[in-house]
């Protein structure tokens, strides 16, 4: 009887493992899916990523604000960033998940008529549904 109470509890633990590193999987191929699509410059897909009640906060040392509120103000900061700063370019590094939260170093990179530039953020994204539903941006 205690060899079988020990197994059921062995399949239940990796039942569970299972399907925890299965939504793991997903958040990261959700996450994967909107970088290439930033970086494809695809507006359509970016704003398909995210869900209607999107929220973007930034936050600076001092300050919080909400960046973009919705899909379609997400749409219009995307193609105005993309028209400003046409050869940016996005990576993603040292990535951790917490329920259903992402989060994630960004680093940018860009040039223009002064030079080349980088510069990196941690981010945040919260996932529901297979949507990004709220990204908050930690910079300097």
């Amino acid at each position: 009887m205690r060899r079988l109470i020990i197994l059921t509890i062995f399949f239940v633990f990796l039942l569970t493992s299972n399907q925890a590193f299965a939504q793991q999987e997903e958040e990261v191929a959700i996450l994967n899916n909107q970088i290439k699509a930033f970086n494809d410059r695809d507006i359509d897909l970016l704003v398909e990523n995210i869900d209607e009640n999107f929220e973007w906060f930034f936050i600076t040392s001092d300050t919080m604000w909400v960046e973009v509120s919705g899909r379609e103000q997400f749409r219009n900061g995307m193609e105005s960033y993309f028209k400003s700063i046409p050869s940016v370019r996005s990576e993603i590094s040292d990535l951790a998940i917490v329920g259903d939260r992402v989060s994630f170093k960004e680093t940018v990179h860009w040039e223009n008529k002064k030079g080349k530039f980088s510069q990196a953020a941690l981010g945040v994204y919260q996932i529901k549904n297979n949507k990004i539903l709220r990204a908050w941006y930690y910079a300097d």
